[in-house]
């Protein structure tokens, strides 16, 4: 995220139990797919082993539905790297 948007402008404050997930990509002919939940549920159990109180990621505009399925929360933060634009999103 330090890349896109500086820690000050994020929407909540750093923390120790502050983690990000990244890279994530799945076909979208696979985004419905078991391999899809488990990536996902495998993601969520590392960080829960790791203390991980509150989660941080990006992802591409047109998916946010989904991610807000999973809990989590889209942030006013937008930013566009071409061909997509991206929302930052915190759970």
């Amino acid at each position: 995220m330090d890349r896109y948007v500086s820690r000050e402008k994020w929407p909540f404050e750093e923390s120790a139990t502050l983690y990000e997930i990244r890279l994530l990509t799945v076909l979208p002919s696979a985004r419905k797919s078991l391999a899809t939940a488990i990536l996902l549920y495998a993601s969520f159990r590392i960080l829960e082993t790791r203390g991980a109180a509150r989660i941080i990621g990006m992802g591409r505009r047109e998916l946010m539905g989904f991610y807000n399925s999973l809990g989590f929360i889209s942030s006013v933060r937008r930013f566009r790297r071409e061909p997509s634009t991206f929302t930052s999103w915190p759970r």
